[in-house]
């Protein structure tokens, strides 16, 4: 155990070491900056959510242009759909289904390369470089890729031509590195304990909150104005997120007076609390985290079968009457998830509420996948509306073993697993929907209920080591050592010294 005069033992004022040059977790929330976070997501998002139905429902229209021979098409685009299965514009209504889940895997998988590295190299560098290239550098790449769409549209281009946006948005980061950096700032700005889980899941709801508000205003500008105009403003939109960035946010939590890492020691800074730093129990308890977001996202990486199964039978809904579903439900959960998650922490602890939520979320999965009218939707709303961010909890936890200045790093390796993990599960819930489709339908959601599931039992036995006696031991390995910088020996970091 160190004594008291180490502790308090500092090198002169006037000749700073790189190691000093670290950055210190704050004593109080800096909240000023966390409303920037979110002032930014809201403003990324609204851009992304104007976007993204564009895209499945062009596609959708495009391939069915393909498909139907004249006179088989129903009268309007996602208004109308076959029902009776015998005919033959049910199975080419399928086919048309299968298609286009087939071609948004193609594009989203054309940019998950790239993404994956600028992720962990960018990632662990802002370290040491800052958050405005974070920021700055993914909302570049997803200006282009909605011009590009734009572009598509308007001059009815082939539809290959996504590719190289979707390319330029793996180039650049995506909304991968986006998110890495508003979660890295809000660990920048919040003490260790309690509001850094609620600052996570506000990111989260933020989002969330305004998928839901523009949901259904995007259903209605599609259906009044067609896709040219929804996609403009999409990326219009980008613009005015470059300009907020650029006159809001100060960088001011690099490392100052370091210099910055190679890829080799940006990717150590990744992997070292999973392999080399603290207790055992401590790296297993990494390892416990990491593995359950992992199995979550994965989980949850069902892409678009849901939009699509609910444009189709049994439901055929209409894009204004999806846009105006996912608007409610989403709505209706996010209003709760900051409220019950500060009620849960009073009672529990963080690992306990993921395991609530993840529960919650295997009630819901298994409910949808047995509707078949209006109501049961509802209910599916109802009961998925009593869960909070399990990958925000997730992220808190771990982040709370962590020292301030591998906050960038750590939120990397979230974001690598997280790419990983939508690489391999939408794949995987598409071959399953186009599989089962003819036969069940709710098959998908049934498969995504059995991974949380395995996410729980995973959970629970984190939240097991890390409870009672076992607390004292993970809290006391959570700070370890600044490595040695140009001859300057480590010392041990003080949680929330200034």
């Amino acid at each position: 155990m160190e004594k008291q005069p180490l502790l308090n033992k500092e090198p002169p004022a006037t000749s700073p070491t790189k190691a000093d040059s670290a950055p210190k977790a704050p004593d109080k929330t800096r909240y000023g900056t966390l409303l920037f976070v979110n002032i930014v997501t809201c403003l990324w998002t609204l851009a992304q959510h104007l976007h993204s139905p564009v895209v499945t429902q062009y596609l959708y229209v495009r391939v069915k242009e393909e498909v139907y021979p004249n006179g088989t098409e129903p009268e309007k685009h996602n208004v109308t759909c076959f029902q009776n299965s015998s005919t033959e514009g049910f199975k080419l209504q399928e086919k048309a289904q299968q298609v286009t889940n087939a071609m948004q895997m193609q594009f989203s998988l054309s940019k998950t390369g790239c993404e994956l590295v600028v992720n962990l190299l960018l990632g662990s560098f802002s370290d040491y470089v800052g958050r405005r290239v974070l920021f700055m550098v993914p909302t570049i790449g997803y200006f282009c890729k909605n011009m590009i769409l734009t572009s598509i549209i308007f001059w009815n281009l082939d539809l290959k031509f996504y590719y190289v946006g979707e390319i330029l948005e793996g180039m650049t980061g995506g909304l991968s590195l986006f998110k890495i950096a508003c979660y890295a700032c809000v660990s920048d700005n919040t003490p260790a304990k309690g509001v850094r889980t609620l600052g996570m899941i506000a990111v989260d709801v933020t989002i969330a909150v305004t998928d839901a508000s523009i949901s259904s205003v995007t259903g209605v500008f599609i259906q009044n104005t067609g896709f040219f105009y929804p996609s403009l403003a999409s990326a219009l939109m980008t613009v005015v997120v470059m300009v907020t960035i650029m006159c809001i946010l100060s960088d001011n939590v690099k490392r100052k007076g370091a210099s910055c890492v190679n890829f080799l020691t940006g990717l150590k800074h990744v992997v070292s609390p999973f392999v080399s730093e603290g207790s055992k129990r401590r790296k297993a308890l990494f390892w416990l985290g990491i593995t359950s977001y992992s199995i979550f996202t994965l989980s949850g990486s069902t892409g678009d079968i849901g939009s699509l199964w609910q444009l189709n039978y049994p439901l055929c809904w209409s894009s204004e009457m999806i846009g105006y579903y996912s608007m409610a439900s989403t709505m209706f959960n996010q209003v709760l998830s900051i409220p019950l998650a500060r009620l849960l922490q009073s009672c529990v602890s963080d690992p306990v509420i993921a395991v609530w939520s993840c529960v919650v979320t295997i009630a819901s999965n298994v409910l949808q996948a047995f509707s078949y009218t209006n109501w049961m939707m509802y209910g599916v709303a109802i009961v998925g509306s009593l869960s909070v961010s399990v990958g925000g909890i997730i992220r808190s936890v771990l982040s709370q073993m962590t020292p301030p200045d591998r906050q960038g790093s750590l939120m990397a390796s979230f974001s690598v697993i997280g790419i990983v993990s939508v690489v391999l599960g939408e794949p995987m819930f598409s071959f399953i929907y186009r599989s089962t489709v003819l036969v069940m339908r709710g098959a998908s959601f049934l498969v995504s209920a059995g991974g949380h599931l395995l996410s729980t039992v995973i959970i629970i036995v984190f939240a097991v080591l890390s409870s009672g006696k076992n607390k004292q031991e993970v809290t006391s390995s959570s700070t370890p050592q600044i490595p040695e910088e140009e001859g300057v020996p480590a010392r041990r970091h003080v949680q929330g010294s200034e």
